[in-house]
This record gives structure tokens, sequence and C-alpha cells, in this order.
């Protein structure tokens, strides 16, 4: 992150919206598609190729939740608090696709910031430690709204944003994902012999943007 770039709030950047949607499918609502928690979990981009649970939604529960290229969602709990607010771009308009439940849906303004870096400040090690402090439960974890919506951001000019976001935001993203949210990180790390294990390392701390 670059010292001289001012940092906001995450709520004076974006509108923040934790989603109630269930899996039913409810026989008077209307049909949806709905983003899950593994679709974001899982995926780095949210694009029409996913395979999206068949459910049913209420007509406001579509316009507050329904999903616009350009949103960024966030895991909002997990069964650890290290392994929590886990970021998603959705890359393609997709019709009635709905936010699920356990998720939280964050609407960048298209003007201050841009979705792909958005996602990726979220996935740095810094937010993850925020995330993990203010997560809250003993066999659960949750976010409160109010520490996604306190997230500080640091926000270079737009064009300085894109460029970022297009110049490793992928790979950076896909590490995360991959390497650092699988609760079984220390069995992967442990075989490895003495000449693979920095090279694993200094990919995820790089990512993550540790200092070391």
């Amino acid at each position: 992150m670059n010292d001289t770039w001012p940092t906001r709030k995450l709520r004076e950047l974006a509108d923040i919206r934790v989603s109630n949607v269930d899996k039913k499918a409810v026989q008077n609502e209307k049909p949806v598609k709905l983003c899950n928690y593994m679709d974001v979990y899982s995926n780095e981009y949210v694009t029409g190729s996913l395979s999206f649970m068949e459910a049913s939604a209420t007509a406001a529960e579509i316009e507050r939740f329904g999903l616009n290229k350009g949103d960024v969602i966030i895991t909002k709990d997990s069964e650890t608090p290290d392994d929590i607010g886990i970021s998603t771009v959705v890359v393609e308009k997709i019709d009635a696709l709905v936010c699920g439940y356990h998720l939280a849906l964050i609407r960048p303004n298209a003007e201050q910031l841009d979705s792909i870096y958005l996602a990726k400040q979220l996935s740095t090690s810094r937010v993850a430690r925020y995330f993990s402090l203010h997560a809250s439960g003993s066999t659960r974890y949750g976010l409160p709204v109010s520490a996604i919506e306190a997230v500080e951001i640091p926000t270079p000019p737009k064009p300085e944003q894109t460029k970022i976001a297009e110049s490793g935001g992928r790979d950076c993203l896909n590490s995360k994902k991959s390497f650092l949210s699988d609760k079984l990180l220390l069995f992967k790390l442990l075989p490895l012999s003495w000449a693979v294990l920095p090279s694993k390392l200094h990919l995820v701390f790089s990512c993550q943007g540790f200092d070391a």
C-alpha cells in the first residue's frame, strides 16, 4: 500500500447490505438464481458459467439483493475468525441472480472505486487481520455490518486503481482463495521440502501485503 494515498472508510465509498435470502423455494415468490457462500468462497470472479442454486425470493429481496455487474461480495460468517471476509467480484450481468445468506453485498460507487481493486484490497493481510479482530462468536463467527463499513480502503485516483487491478489482482485473489483460505494450510506446508517452502510462502505473503 502506498502511504501517500488517502484512505477512506468503506461506507463512504460503497453501499453495503447483508443478505437474508435463504435457500428455500417458496411457491408464491419469484424464482431466482442464488449466489451462495461457496460460490463466493471458491471463485475470485462470479460469471454466468457457474452453476447457481435455484431458489425463490420476494420482490423486495430481489430489489435489495439482486446482483449487478461490478458488485463485490464477501463472506460474512465463518467457523474461524481468520477465514472470514473472502471476496469475489461479479464481472457479468446475470439475470435473476440474488445474493444469498451469510454474505455481504458491497456495491462500490463506480465513479470513486474500481470493483476489482476493491476486492484486491479486501483480500490483503491488513484487512484480513482487521476482519479477524472484529469477528465475534464462539462456535461460529460473524462480522457486524459496522466492522465492514469501517474498514479503511486506500483510494488512489480511479485510473491508478484500474491499473493496480489489472496488474496482478487476479493472481493475488486466487492465491488467497486457494492457499490461505484453505483450512488445511498447515498440512499443505508441512510436507514441503525446505527447497520449495520459501517460494510458496513468498508468493502468499507478497500477495497478502506482508512487509517481511
